[in-house]
């Protein structure tokens, strides 16, 4: 399977970090973030589309065994105001609804009937707005017939999974079943991703075509080492965005 291919939906991938700061916006070729609702003035401000997450940490929406309770979700997300977020979503700065961070990575997580219904709920309230969840490909496949409302796959990589190129080959082969928008990520961080496995690994990502590539998440000494913002900048170029670094005004 040609990555090019495998998942191109456009010819440009936007790159983005999960809870950039919006002021940093000037400063990076970063376009995108995941973020809650706090900052989603500043971010439409900062020109930046946000993966808006609503209902918070999993403790938010599991019941005292701990367990995913689908009432509970539909509770967090109402205590937001639905025509506020629609003014985000139709200014263009929320781009997509993260609504459930690793269901499968959840010893009493939520079926795969209970994601659907979850989504199904926020396109109620947002029905331009797709909804996903972080979770590989190849689980949800299990569930695809019960997963009519989920509108995007996103899935990370990490360095303990071994060559990118490899790695991103059999995610696009377990989620060739899905025809909405695939965002992927890169895991920075846990564990520490030097700046050229980085630079390597983003080039991989990029060359699929995603919706979008993202990197978890910022970090002020991460991202002050020495080669970042070149090895930054090229990714977004490989990924089709923004060539040229921003001016640091710093």
């Amino acid at each position: 399977m040609a990555l090019a291919t495998a998942c191109a939906r456009a010819s440009q991938s936007p790159l983005g970090v999960f809870e950039f700061p919006p002021e940093q916006a000037d400063k990076w070729p970063v376009t995108t973030t995941r973020s809650g609702p706090a900052k989603l003035e500043q971010s439409r401000a900062a020109g930046l589309q946000v993966l808006l997450a609503l209902t918070g940490a999993k403790k938010n929406y599991s019941d005292r065994w701990g367990c995913f309770d689908l009432r509970l979700w539909k509770q967090e997300l109402d205590r937001h105001d639905a025509s506020r977020i629609q003014s985000f979503v139709a200014t263009g700065t929320v781009i997509g609804l993260y609504a459930i961070d690793e269901p499968h990575d959840w010893f009493c997580g939520p079926s795969f009937a209970e994601i659907d219904a979850a989504c199904a709920y926020a396109n109620l309230k947002w029905p331009a707005l797709p909804c996903g969840v972080n979770a590989p490909p190849g689980w949800l496949q299990r569930g695809r017939d019960q997963l009519r409302h989920l509108g995007f796959l996103f899935f990370q990589y990490s360095s303990r999974r071994g060559d990118p190129g490899a790695w991103l080959e059999r995610q696009l082969k377990d989620a060739a079943w899905f025809k909405g928008d695939v965002w992927l990520s890169i895991q920075i961080l846990r564990p520490q991703l030097s700046v050229e496995e980085f630079r390597q690994a983003g080039v991989a990502m990029c060359q699929a075509r995603p919706r979008g590539l993202m990197l978890w998440k910022w970090s002020d000494a991460w991202f002050a080492q020495a080669g970042v913002r070149e090895a930054l900048a090229a990714v977004a170029h490989s990924c089709g965005g923004a060539q040229d670094m921003p001016v640091n005004r710093n």
